[in-house]
Order: structure tokens, then C-alpha cells, then sequence
């Protein structure tokens, strides 16, 4: 008979299971606050991972955040709210939401709270209690009318300090009038951190764009002079949002070019507007964009030095931690190697009396021969 050789197959990992090692490794990434990690990539089987969001309350790094596939139907909106509800502590700079996802405009609540707090002008999440049922999830009510209204005596105390968001991409999303009204009140606030936001195919309309764009009681634009002295904003992009007419988008566009050194830039193609408003708007974009696009090539360079300077700092860190462990290790070996020599001493001294000295010679037997 001859010998049959069997060959060792190796299986590749299951798709779930190479899954859980991914979430795990991710999820001790987060924990750990890795320098690394400054984007998150969330699809619905991590937002409902079990510890993704003790993770990220853990976690001070992130900087942004795009949801992948997270819809109605993969997401429930209890889970959609508790997993934004882990983002407020983070400091922001992108929020991406757009794309293929068209998020509801119940999903869309959730959103707006997080985006309202998150660019320095809306109060921060709460809930009524630990063991609330899932379906009575309750945010924080919108705080735009109070701080617009009375800003001059709303306290900031509930607002977020060092507020960073400024990229905001909701495009293909359903807003509703009353969404696209909050949306105006943080979008032009002087304490607004915003910087892009995409609204591009999000249904606006007509009416949407009047709430968003102007005032809704005298119809003025929402561009003060306040506003035009402090805002942040550079890029409002409305493209194919099905306005059929001019009237607010002029009024807007007449209070931009009332103030010179507003440097806003308004994206519109794709609406039904006048040949003569259209061609306004593009000058505009010509005007400005190269002044915007000169800003964000500094401020690039900024958070790209900021990075650099947290990864020396991160890998000196790393390094003093190594050499802590080396020395405790060595002063280990150092107390070790001591006790070795006074012990040897006491054995020997057992061996030459083992009778004046019985308990050394019953400690010498149990412990190991060295070679």
C-alpha cells in the first residue's frame, strides 16, 4: 500500500467573519483615538454593530463623516438617531449625507439637529431618559428661532465652544419647507461655521427656496448686514431643485452684490430662471471662485501642518511609552538578578548545613535547577 500525502487546505475567512474582524480592528481604532482615523465610512451594519457607539463617545479625532448606504429601509430611524447622537462631542469639519441616499424628511429631523449644533448655532441633543422605547426618540428642539430672534440675550452656554463644521452635503434628500427654513436660519447666522453646503436635487422648489433664501415674514433676504460681516459661507449649491421663478433668488443675489466683500457664490443650473438672472449668477461664480478656492488651498495647508504636528506629537508619545516599558523591564531584570544571587547564597549555605538550616534545604528542593 502506498502512502496517501493529504494536503492541508486552507479556508478563506466567511464574508461575516471577515467582517467582525474589520469592525473589531475599527472599532479599537476609534476607541483608541488613532490620528490616522480622521474618516469615518458609516454603512448600516456599523451603525448598528454592538460598541460602535460607546466607540465613538470614546473617541476625539473624527473629523468627518459619510454615511454609505443608509437608508429607510437598512437603518431604523431610533438606530439613525441614537448612532447621530454619538457624533455631537466630535469636531466635525465634514458632514456627507448626500449622494444615492435620499434620506427621508423624518430621517432628516435627526440631521438637521446634529448639523444645527455641530456649526455653532443650535443646542445639543438630549434625551428624555436611558430606558426610553425606541420609538420615542426625541432630539432637541431647533433653537434657530431663539438665537436668531434674541440673539443678543440667548445664552451660548448650550452651544457647542470651537464650533469646526463647515461641509455639509444633503444632495438628494427630501427637504421640506419647514426643513429648508431651519436650514436658512443656521446656514445665514453669524455664529455659523458653514462653509459648502449641497442642496442640489433635494426637491426645494419654488417655495422651499423662498424659506430658505428669505425671510418668511417681510420677504427681505436673510443676508444682513450682520450676517454679510460674519458669515463663513462660500458655496451654496441649489442646482436642479425645480424653481420656476426669480424673485427670491434675486433678492438674494441683489443683497450679495450690495456687500463687496461677501464673497458667496450661488451654483443654480438646472432651475427654470430668466436667461438674465442666470447670467448674473454665473459672473459671480466666476468672480469669486478663484478668491474661494485660493481660502481653501490655506486653509489645507493649515489643518495639513496641524496633522503632521499631531502625528510627531502622537509617535513621540508612542516612543516615550516604549522606553518607559524598557526601563521598568530592565529595573525588573535589575531586582530579579538580585534576589537570584542572595537566594543562591542561602541554598549554598543549606547544602554545607543541612541540618542547622532545614527549612533552606526544603526551599532549595522546590524550587527549579537552573542550567
Amino acid at each position: 500500500m502506498c502512502d496517501v500525502q493529504q494536503k492541508h487546505v486552507v479556508r478563506a475567512p466567511s464574508v461575516r467573519r471577515l467582517h467582525g474582524m474589520i469592525t473589531t480592528k475599527l472599532l479599537h481604532r476609534i476607541r483608541s483615538n488613532d490620528p490616522t482615523l480622521c474618516t469615518l465610512r458609516m454603512c448600516p451594519e456599523l451603525i448598528t454593530s454592538p460598541g460602535m457607539l460607546d466607540a465613538l463617545l470614546r473617541n476625539s479625532t473624527i473629523r468627518s463623516v459619510v454615511f454609505v448606504n443608509v437608508t429607510a429601509k437598512t437603518v431604523s430611524e431610533a438606530s439613525f438617531a441614537k448612532f447621530l447622537a454619538c457624533l455631537y462631542h466630535l469636531p466635525l469639519y465634514s458632514l456627507l449625507a448626500g449622494g444615492n441616499l435620499r434620506l427621508p424628511a423624518h430621517y432628516m429631523r435627526h440631521l438637521l439637529e446634529l448639523v444645527e449644533y455641530s456649526c455653532g448655532v443650535g443646542k445639543a441633543c438630549k434625551w428624555s431618559s436611558e430606558e426610553i422605547k425606541a420609538t420615542d426618540v426625541k432630539g432637541a428642539a431647533s433653537a434657530a428661532d431663539e438665537v436668531v430672534h434674541e440673539a443678543t440675550n440667548s445664552s451660548t452656554d448650550d452651544l457647542k465652544p470651537m464650533a469646526k463644521l463647515e461641509f455639509v452635503d444633503l444632495s438628494g434628500s427630501h427637504i421640506i419647507d419647514s426643513h429648508a427654513m431651519w436650514l436658512g436660519k443656521m446656514i445665514f447666522h453669524p455664529r455659523s461655521s458653514l462653509r459648502h453646503v449641497d442642496l442640489s436635487e433635494c426637491r426645494l422648489g419654488t417655495v422651499g427656496l423662498r424659506s430658505l433664501l428669505l425671510e418668511e415674514l417681510t420677504l427681505n433676504s436673510r443676508l444682513t448686514a450682520e450676517v454679510a460681516a460674519n458669515t463663513q459661507l462660500e458655496v451654496l449649491d441649489i442646482r436642479w431643485n425645480g424653481i420656476t421663478e426669480d424673485f427670491g433668488l434675486q433678492v438674494f443675489l441683489d443683497s450679495l452684490e450690495m456687500n463687496a466683500t461677501c464673497t458667496i457664490c450661488i451654483q443654480a443650473h438646472g432651475n427654470y430662471i430668466s436667461s438674465e438672472l442666470y447670467r448674473r449668477l454665473v459672473d459671480r461664480e466666476a468672480s469669486v471662485l478663484p478668491i474661494i478656492e485660493a481660502k481653501r488651498q490655506r486653509r489645507r495647508q493649515t489643518r495639513r501642518t496641524e496633522a503632521e504636528e499631531l502625528g510627531r506629537q502622537h509617535q513621540q508619545e508612542k516612543e516615550e511609552e516604549q522606553q518607559q516599558q524598557q526601563q521598568q523591564q530592565q529595573e525588573e531584570e535589575e531586582v530579579a538578578s538580585s534576589c537570584s544571587g542572595a537566594l543562591g547564597l542561602l541554598l549554598s549555605v543549606a547544602v554545607d548545613s543541612p541540618s542547622s538550616l532545614p527549612c533552606l534545604c526544603l526551599l532549595a528542593s522546590l524550587l527549579p535547577t537552573q542550567e
